[in-house]
């Protein structure tokens, strides 16, 4: 199970199956706006299977070369209109959407496409909580170290985080919220189960019941079936544990970058150049010049002491027996 995790994980969100071209005649039909951590990448999954197209979603929107669009709707929402939401997403291919950043722009994209249903993810906020800050969180210590964070850089992944940072603020401001999702997991536990109490509150509140289906993954497809007005698939519903796999992947794939693959290389190319072969040994003689004068010093020394210990015991046995004589 946790190997199909990290497969499923690798092959949908780092390589989606993704087409060039939109679906004829695609519209926007469900809206995410449960937060991240409350199983959006099973849901994203599973409404892939339902809906076809593609599914918006938040480790998608950090590889968006499109991603300044966010930041644009938060700085200056009047800017952008209903016409630019059904551009940027039913246009592209999308289907559905599902948590972080879609979610914080329910109001808009909702007012975009006024037929979509809304669905809120939800789980145990001290769960989601402890779900943050191993997969979210936690990561980050390695995600902004060298050299991931140069790979990042390279491909605007880290810009486009920086961009979020900055739309998460803007959003949480908008919506009279004391604080983003993250930076309500930075204040602690009580601070984010706050938070994640008043987001589920404020999404029950705000969008009409006939439209809202409160969700949780272990429901599977019968409530998402039901809410699109489709058959329920004959396949079991995609269950992943994503929090540790990505945990497992960051970690993994920090050490990899700055372990592995250095070393990989260095023996391709001792393998391969003998300039660079004869610089090792060049190099590695030099390093180990003074250890290995050291050593043959200390051998020579440890010799002499055994031969010294022989003439001694040597000179008693003969002293010994010249006495008996």
């Amino acid at each position: 199970m946790f190997l199909t995790s990290i497969w499923v994980w690798v092959s949908t969100v780092l390589f989606p199956p993704v087409p060039f071209e939109a679906p004829a005649n695609s519209t926007l039909r469900l809206i995410g706006v449960g937060l991240s951590r409350t199983g959006t990448l099973s849901t994203r999954i599973a409404l892939g299977k339902l809906l076809g197209g593609k599914i918006y979603h938040g480790f998608e929107s950090d590889m968006d070369d499109r991603a300044d669009f966010w930041l644009r709707a938060a700085e200056n929402p009047d800017c952008v209109s209903s016409e630019d939401w059904r551009e940027f997403l039913s246009g592209r291919g999308y289907t559905a959407g599902v948590g972080e950043p879609l979610a914080l722009f329910y109001k808009e994209v909702g007012a975009a496409y006024p037929d979509a249903k809304f669905l809120l993810n939800t789980r145990d906020p001290h769960a989601w909580y402890r779900s943050m800050k191993m997969a979210i969180i936690k990561p980050r210590s390695y995600l902004e170290k060298p050299p991931i964070s140069w790979i990042f850089s390279l491909f605007s992944i880290e810009q486009n985080k920086q961009r979020f940072h900055r739309v998460r603020a803007l959003s949480a401001e908008k919506l009279g919220l004391n604080h983003s999702s993250w930076s309500a997991v930075y204040a602690g536990e009580e601070a984010a189960v706050n938070f994640f109490t008043s987001w589920q509150d404020l999404m029950i509140r705000t969008i009409p019941p006939e439209k809202l289906l409160v969700y949780n993954v272990k429901e599977g497809w019968a409530p998402l079936a039901k809410l699109l007005d489709m058959e329920v698939p004959d396949e079991p519903f995609p269950k992943i544990n994503d929090g540790a796999t990505i945990n497992l992947i960051v970690v993994g794939g920090y050490y990899i970058c700055v372990i592995v693959i250095p070393i990989l290389l260095v023996c391709l190319l001792y393998a391969k150049s003998s300039k660079f072969r004869n610089s090792v040994i060049r190099i590695f003689g030099f390093c180990c010049r003074k250890p290995l004068g050291l050593l043959r010093g200390f051998e020579k020394t440890s010799k002499m002491k055994n031969n010294n210990n022989n003439n001694s015991e040597k000179y008693d046995y003969v002293k010994y027996s010249n006495m008996n004589a």
